[in-house]
């Protein structure tokens, strides 16, 4: 890393705040444990975040991100979800018209030319923009979201799990 650059060019360090000099023994050995300790640290809040991450989702809270289009927060009950009546008849009708139309993109094309467009405003972390209509893509990742069906997958220890959410879910299975 960076000491070893700092090294191959016979350059050293010294802290005046912590009080060792690289080019000693000691402060070499000062250094390193410094090092070590600090990715210890970072590791250690990883595995708490990550930790607390699992069991939210393990008891079905929202956990963050992009809330799923026909959800909304509950205010004040972190992690709880409801349907929004307005958004929630859409993923109805997204769902039934692809039962109809069979595919994607007839059901895409129905949707824009019937008027219907997703709902612009994004709740919930995240950074995706939602377009103008919709697309295969867009309705692709609707059709699969196990929010819907009131349940929510994550990864733990490499391996996928299920919990039940605990909001209603908008469609049956």
């Amino acid at each position: 890393g960076m000491w070893e650059m700092f090294k191959s060019q016979n350059c050293g360090l010294i802290s005046l705040r912590e009080q060792f000099d690289t080019s000693t023994a000691a402060g070499e050995m000062m250094l390193y444990n410094m090092a070590n300790l600090a990715q210890f640290e970072r590791r250690l809040t990883s595995e708490r975040v990550s930790a607390s991450r699992i069991d939210r989702v393990s008891r079905g809270l929202y956990t963050g991100g992009v809330i799923p289009l026909g959800l909304r927060k509950v205010e004040g009950k972190k992690g709880h979800l409801e349907i929004d009546p307005e958004t929630g008849k859409m993923v109805r009708l997204i769902f039934e018209t692809f039962l109809k139309e069979e595919s994607m993109s007839r059901t895409a094309k129905w949707l824009n030319d019937n008027g219907h467009r997703p709902k612009k405003d994004i709740r919930g972390g995240g950074r995706i923009m939602r377009l103008s209509q919709f697309t295969t893509g867009s309705l692709q990742s609707i059709l699969k979201n196990k929010s819907y069906i009131g349940k929510i997958s994550y990864m733990q220890n490499g391996e996928e799990k299920e919990s039940k959410a605990v909001w209603a879910a908008i469609i049956d299975e």
